[in-house]
C-alpha cells in the first residue's frame, strides 16, 4: 500500500475512534477533516520522506482515576498520532 493510502487509512481509523478516546482532541480531529485534501496529507508525506517524523510535542494530562486521585496520561498531537499509526502499522481494527 502506498504512503498516501496508508496515511489516509490512518486518518480514517483516527477519526473513527474519536468517540472512544479517553481524552478527545476535538479541534485536532476537525482540523484533519477540513485540511486533509487541502495539503495536510502531503505535508505528512513530506515529513516522513524527510525523516522528520519524531514527536513534535506531548501533552501530559492529569486524568481522573478516582474522586481524589489522577493518573498522568501522555497524549501525542494529532499529527504525531497519524504518523505513528502509519509507521507502526494500524490498530487491530484494520
Amino acid at each position: 500500500m502506498d504512503l498516501s493510502r496508508r496515511l489516509t487509512k490512518a486518518k480514517d481509523l483516527l477519526l473513527a475512534g474519536e468517540d472512544e478516546s479517553e481524552v478527545p482532541d476535538v479541534i485536532g480531529y476537525q482540523d484533519v477533516r477540513h485540511q486533509w485534501e487541502r495539503g495536510y496529507r502531503e505535508t505528512l508525506e513530506q515529513a516522513i520522506a524527510d525523516g522528520a517524523c519524531g514527536p513534535d510535542s506531548t501533552n501530559i494530562i492529569d486524568f481522573p482515576k478516582t474522586d481524589l486521585t489522577v493518573r498522568p496520561l501522555a497524549r501525542f498531537s494529532t499529527r504525531d498520532r497519524l504518523i505513528d499509526q502509519k509507521l507502526m502499522g494500524f490498530s487491530s481494527r484494520t
